[in-house]
């Protein structure tokens, strides 16, 4: 499993080297005179923060746009200015490979529960409905989905209060 992981993190990383950001960068150095004043709590721009949520539910929703909304949020991200921006998309990304990660897991459960359905000739081995259904009853599979959970309100609510917290632990490292 740790090297599943390993391998994911590797072709993520490697797969945004390759490519450079198609966006064209806008100059971060002076803000605009119409720019809004930015509270001592608030530690991230309004902008990384909508392009944070929106990398986040297309995560979460598995869209294929998940690789452009990630783009967005690193042209987004002034590390130098809000270093907070750094550690929040840090954290982005690691929900991104942990989500992928439980996914996997959740189909490995799906594919094991739907052998042994049909090894043990039980109705509805190949009725998708009653798989999710006996699926639903396994704690292995209700953890995970409590996991991915768990790891997503945290990374949003970073986003929403536009600060980077401690909460992200409730991701697995």
């Amino acid at each position: 499993m740790r090297c599943l992981i390993a391998i994911v993190l590797f072709c993520s990383v490697y797969s945004l080297a390759q490519k450079p950001v198609a966006k064209k960068l806008r100059a971060k150095s002076s803000p605009p005179a119409d720019a809004p004043v930015v509270s001592a709590t608030q530690k991230v721009s309004d902008s990384f923060a909508k392009a944070g949520l929106k990398a986040l539910f297309a995560i979460r929703d598995d869209s294929s746009k998940t690789k452009e909304a990630m783009e967005d949020v690193q042209v987004e991200m002034d590390s130098n200015s809000r270093p907070d921006e750094t550690l929040i998309f840090a954290d982005l990304t690691l929900y991104s490979l942990t989500h992928e990660n439980i996914e996997l897991s959740r189909e490995s459960l799906r594919l094991k529960l739907n052998g042994k359905m049909c090894n043990e000739n039980r109705p509805g081995c190949r009725n998708p409905i009653t798989l999710q259904e006996e699926l639903e009853k396994d704690p292995e599979y209700l953890e995970l989905i409590a996991k991915d959970g768990r790891c997503m309100r945290a990374v949003e609510s970073e986003l929403r209060a536009r600060a980077f917290m401690e909460d992200a632990k409730n991701c697995p490292k």
